[in-house]
């Protein structure tokens, strides 16, 4: 029975150690004739190849002048703030003047109170949504880069970090030449 529980577990935690989840990253670059948007597809020494709209455009290094990668946003989904529906349950009973009140003597709210309380929270709830929806709206760079000298080998190996192709199947033995590089240079130091 134990030999049957390690080999399930072990078989999970394989099974997760190597599945990898791919997300696809919006490039926007700037070339001499223009700007295209995309998913950032492959990247190679001569080409960057964007998905855009169902179609694959290639764009040749020498055209590029700058790239920026950002992450896609989900769409901005209101939320309640304040919320209406946390007071707390008062039981109400009659007292000698024939008006409900609680166990402290405060008066049960009327209808009309009610609807006004709700309204000023749902309209406060309003507010604070149409403040945040600018805030949810900004989509910083997670990385620039400025291609009028030509793209280095550096930057060429960075900038393949965010292709889908690269997140599919990455190379793990270069990934562990450059590991063993830092390494040494930390010891050495």
């Amino acid at each position: 029975m134990k030999y049957i529980l390690t080999t399930i577990c072990l078989t999970l935690l394989i099974g997760n150690a190597t599945a990898q989840k791919v997300v696809p990253y919006k490039a926007v670059v700037k070339t001499k004739y223009g700007t295209e948007r995309g998913v950032l597809h492959k990247v190679d020494s001569t080409s960057i190849v964007l998905n855009t709209n169902d179609k694959f455009i290639s764009l040749s290094i020498t055209e590029v002048k700058c790239i920026k990668i950002r992450r896609y946003k989900r769409p901005y989904r209101a939320k309640t703030y304040l919320d209406n529906s946390a007071k707390e349950t008062t039981t109400y009973q009659l007292n000698g003047n024939d008006d409900l009140v609680d166990r402290y003597g405060n008066k049960a709210p009327t209808l009309r109170d009610e609807i006004v309380e709700s309204f000023w929270f749902a309209a406060l709830n309003g507010v604070a949504n149409v403040i945040a929806f600018p805030i949810h709206a900004i989509n910083p760079n997670l990385a620039k880069y400025n291609l009028q000298e030509g793209l280095n080998k550096n930057q060429l190996d960075e900038l393949s970090y965010y292709s889908i192709v690269y997140q599919v199947s990455p190379n793990i033995l270069a990934e562990l030449r450059k590991m063993k590089e830092i390494s040494a240079k930390a010891k050495s130091q």
